[in-house]
């Protein structure tokens, strides 16, 4: 894996040669796969780039500086079993709670997320697929403790990585402490 600049960001780029019986159409979304059991989601890579060979050096060894990203498949947004909102049981569905308050939720949540990576994406699209990280959660979470006046745990960025999913939690934890917007 490299580093690469995509789309005016630096990301993570994974090289690959795919094997026999790996179809580069479908590679990604099961690379991803394979590698979200071991690694957390902002250490996944934000593409792939399939090759039929690694360029060399006259040594033999992989010629990094001719590893470029003009090939790279960007990946499919994460879709992991812990990334369901609709398969946790803890986040109040939308039916169970107030409309104003879900909506004032929506908002600020769309609001730190624009203020934290820059874009609006849409409500369903994860997070760390758009270049949120480790650090950049951090301030996603201080962004919305403070605005919400409300009391996520860091793990909450990662279990609930969508607008909508972060919505839900967000609104059962207020629903919880009985606060009031």
């Amino acid at each position: 894996m490299l580093a690469a600049e995509i789309e005016g960001q630096r990301s993570l780029v994974a090289h690959v040669v795919p094997g026999a019986g790996l179809d580069p159409a479908t590679a990604a979304g099961q690379l991803d796969a394979f590698l979200a059991r071991g690694l957390p989601r902002p250490m996944l890579p934000a593409a792939y780039a399939f090759r039929s060979a690694f360029p060399l050096t006259s040594s033999g060894k992989t010629d990094r500086r001719r590893l470029g990203v003009e090939q790279a498949v960007l990946r499919m947004p994460f879709s992991g079993p812990d990334s369901d909102p609709a398969s946790d049981p803890d986040p109040a569905s939308e039916s169970d709670v107030d409309p104003d308050r879900h909506g004032l939720v929506t908002a600020q949540v769309r609001r730190s997320v624009l203020r934290v990576l820059g874009q609006t994406p849409a409500p369903d699209i994860d997070l760390f697929s758009l270049g949120l990280d480790s650090l950049s959660a951090i301030l996603l979470r201080r962004a919305l403790q403070d605005a919400l006046h409300c009391e996520l745990d860091q793990e909450d960025i990662f279990k609930y990585p969508t607008e909508t999913a972060l919505t839900r939690r967000i609104v059962s934890i207020l629903e919880r402490e009985g606060e009031r917007l």
